[in-house]
């Protein structure tokens, strides 16, 4: 179903493309057109559904069968692997801002035994004029805490299990292809990508105090 702002478009498609850069289990997304030929032929199907979309540019993602929700009382199992794709999952939504991943709220997934996280139309709230960006980039926000992964990972963390050099290693890669990423999406998407790609590379040129960031709030 389009999506009700451009905004909203934009950051469903190059969140969801960005967190595949960073390495995060996520699906890939397209930008589709939905014709009103389509949906006159599909309208009945829609409608049983509970589905009532408009014609127009939308963002499609890959579909994937057989999710298992998280469990919302221990949702990061005791294992090294689990705890890195967490730690991942986390690292990048406090990267590109993104408040929608909490434990009323988690849009991730248990999917052939990794995290698959999706919808990250909430990704960088600092284009939103009602939240607005920090004064520092590399800052982790203050709603970190309420994260779905949050708890875990301080567990994780006082067992002396979380390890950031991967972290670092994915922040390195989208900052050196967040650009050109960038400069394939619609023109009229120009302005949010530019403020995309500059916040990005502000957390990189300061990746040391994003780190450590990470470090004390999972302290």
């Amino acid at each position: 179903m389009p999506a009700v702002t451009e905004t909203g478009l934009f950051c469903e498609y190059f969140g969801s493309q960005l967190a595949v850069e960073f390495g995060l289990d996520a699906p890939v997304p397209v930008i589709v057109n939905i014709s009103a030929d389509l949906l006159d032929a599909s309208r009945d199907s829609l409608r049983s559904w509970g589905l009532a979309p408009r014609s127009g540019e939308a963002v499609g993602v890959e579909f994937f069968r057989g999710l298992a929700p998280l469990n919302r009382f221990a949702p990061v199992g005791s294992g090294r692997g689990e705890v890195a794709d967490a730690l991942r999952i986390y690292a990048f939504d406090m990267l590109v801002q993104n408040p929608d991943r909490r434990d009323d709220n988690p849009n991730c997934a248990r999917y052939r035994g990794r995290f698959l996280a999706y919808d990250f139309e909430m990704a960088f709230s600092f284009l939103y004029p009602l939240v607005g960006a920090l004064l520092d980039p590399a800052e982790i926000p203050a709603f970190a805490t309420q994260h779905v992964f949050y708890r875990s990972l301080v567990e994780a963390s006082r067992r002396g299990v979380v390890d950031l050099q991967p972290v670092g290693d994915a922040l390195n890669r989208v900052g050196e292809r967040v650009e050109e990423l960038g400069q394939f999406l619609p023109a009229r998407w120009a302005s949010f990508a530019a403020r995309v790609v500059s916040h990005i590379r502000a957390v990189q040129a300061r990746a040391d105090v994003f780190e450590d960031g990470l470090r004390r709030s999972l302290a």
